[in-house]
């Protein structure tokens, strides 16, 4: 806001003239003959801060300019000039004095049109995958205001927990529960324009299900220099996360549930879903003898390729051939029946995840469904003695 005091003289230039600021019937600034401005009460706080200023532009020209306008702004100003004659000892008599016509200033509080929208692409996502959502504002006021931003989650449970937050001054906050995960790298909040931020999570955990809150505060600083609220909005989006174990299941499957002695027959162990690579599934085939009642572990295929053969599969050791597809099918080929390969087959299959720490952690076990295989002898020889 800008206001001027214009002073009408003949010779102007040779002449000494002071002006006096006056707003509301209070005097806050005088600028002296020597165009040096002494201002008082609360307006010298505001000077120092560089709020306000009062300046003599030219001969006849002085300038009142509040550089952040407020409410209490409002009312009457006037200003008031007063000429000073120099005497023959170089001393100023003041001497004549004028005032302006007063000035109405009416300041309009600042209205807030501050809006919020939220958007993902990942509102539901399989445990242990990323998170990230939007938060986008309009306001019509943006060149004039800073915001800060804070996000929540609200559970099942109705309750509320506070993330990840950045004021107007770009101080971050870490929700205490998010403390760890921030160190481990898995939470970040990005402004990526004045009014866009986003939020990730890496490494979401079921906990990490829930409605999700942007809560964006519009700012002004005010003549003390403190920062005042004009508006505030929030917006909400739900997020969807499927444990792991979900949908998990184990299936065997033979095309030969019956084999000629000495032949190979293959069996099959299927995972679904397929998982990303963060997830591992290790199988083991186990055994049941033709006749008995105890089962044994024949070979292990480990989450981390490795394979291992069970204590009393030695019969299987130089039979068997065991691979995965990037399907997640485990298959287990075994060569050269005999009665000892002859019983029942199982596949067990164990999921496991990295946790936030990076260490690995069993989800689940899931058995497959009983393969019975036969071994038959060799056909009978159909031959005939003939005597001479």
């Amino acid at each position: 806001m800008e206001i001027r005091c214009i002073i009408e003289a003949q010779n102007i230039q040779d002449r000494y003239f002071s002006v006096l600021w006056i707003f509301n019937g209070t005097q806050i600034a005088n600028i002296g003959r020597n165009a040096v401005a002494t201002v008082n009460g609360e307006y010298a706080n505001r000077d120092r801060l560089g709020y306000v200023r009062f300046t003599k532009e030219t001969d006849t020209t002085y300038l009142l300019k509040i550089y952040h306008v407020q409410l209490e702004d409002s009312g009457k100003y006037h200003c008031r000039a007063t000429e000073h004659e120099k005497t023959v000892t170089r001393e100023f008599i003041a001497r004549d004095t004028n005032k302006s016509p007063k000035v109405l200033i009416h300041v309009q509080s600042i209205k807030s049109s501050l809006s919020t929208t939220v958007t993902s692409n990942t509102t539901k996502v399989l445990e242990g995958n990323s998170l990230e959502f939007t938060c986008d504002v309009q306001s019509a006021i943006r060149n004039h205001s800073r915001l800060s931003v804070a996000w929540q989650l609200i559970n099942k449970q109705k309750q509320v927990t506070d993330i990840i937050s950045l004021d107007q001054d770009g101080t971050q906050v870490i929700g205490t529960l998010y403390r760890k995960r921030d160190a481990n790298g898995e939470l970040r909040l990005t402004k990526q324009r004045p009014d866009s931020f986003i939020l990730r999570l890496h490494n979401s955990v079921i906990l990490d299900d829930g409605e999700y809150v942007c809560t964006v505060t519009e700012w002004i600083m005010n003549v003390s220099g403190d920062w005042q609220q004009i508006g505030k909005q929030s917006a909400h989006i739900v997020a969807v996360i499927t444990p792991l174990e979900t949908g998990f299941s184990v299936t065997a499957i033979t095309r030969t549930p019956s084999v000629i002695y000495d032949n190979a027959f293959q069996l099959q162990c299927f995972i679904r879903p397929t998982y990303p690579s963060r997830v591992s599934v290790s199988v083991t085939w186990k055994f049941q003898p033709a006749g008995s009642s105890n089962s044994y572990d024949i070979i292990t295929f480990a989450r981390d390729t490795s394979i291992s053969w069970g204590d009393e599969a030695t019969n299987f050791t130089n039979k068997i051939m065991i691979t995965k597809a990037v399907s997640n099918t485990i298959r287990l080929v075994v060569n050269k029946a005999s009665d000892l390969e002859a019983g029942k087959y199982q596949c067990i299959a164990e999921l496991w995840h990295q946790n936030q720490v990076d260490q690995w952690v069993k989800k689940i076990s899931k058995s497959s469904n009983i393969l019975e295989v036969k071994v038959k002898p060799p056909g009978e020889c159909k031959c005939s003695l003939t005597q001479y």
